[in-house]
């Protein structure tokens, strides 16, 4: 708070001046010049406000282990103490399989970001064809902002093997997306 204030105080009082003998209320020059002037004020805030939640992190994880839940019979229904840090390392890195794995050569590692998509909390997951094939840019089927040579993948008859078949359904179905 005191940022904000120190902020408001930085704005030079002859354009304050200058908007009230122009007319301005109260509420325009708050809205039309101190808030635009003290833009910078925001963005410290929102970085300082941003460290300090993730400096949170080893507080709550070592005294409290992420809990005490709120419980209602036997609902968890509020993670009580749960900060952004601790929030993302239990969804990312306490999941073994949501972190991709290190020890998977390169050329199936796309099967990993597949999966943390499928993971995602998105009510809609779209991965095209291309990536469960693997393939690179070569086959992408749109290139932005250029004229002629898009539209020119194709799926070629072969591809879409029934064991490919086989292991989108179990993906899909494993992370509740059918």
């Amino acid at each position: 708070m005191m940022i904000y204030i120190t902020g408001l105080q930085q704005v030079p009082r002859d354009v304050i001046e200058a908007s009230a003998i122009d007319g301005a209320s109260p509420f325009r020059t708050l809205f039309a010049i101190k808030i635009p002037m003290i833009a910078s004020t925001f963005t410290i805030c929102t970085f300082l406000t941003l460290t300090s939640a993730f400096k949170q992190f080893d507080v709550n994880l070592s005294l409290t282990g992420g809990t005490p839940a709120r419980m209602m019979g036997s609902t968890i229904y509020s993670n009580g103490t749960e900060m952004l840090a601790l929030n993302i390392y239990k969804t990312a890195v306490s999941k073994s399989d949501y972190v991709c794995n290190q020890t998977a050569p390169m050329k199936t590692l796309y099967w990993d970001m597949i999966c943390t998509v499928m993971r995602s909390t998105a009510r809609l997951c779209i991965i095209p064809m291309q990536d469960y094939l693997g393939l690179g840019n070569e086959a992408r089927i749109n290139r932005p902002s250029t004229l002629g040579s898009n539209w020119r993948w194709r799926l070629l008859p072969g591809e879409f093997t029934p064991g490919l078949c086989a292991r989108i359904a179990r993906i899909t179905a494993c992370y509740g997306r059918i």
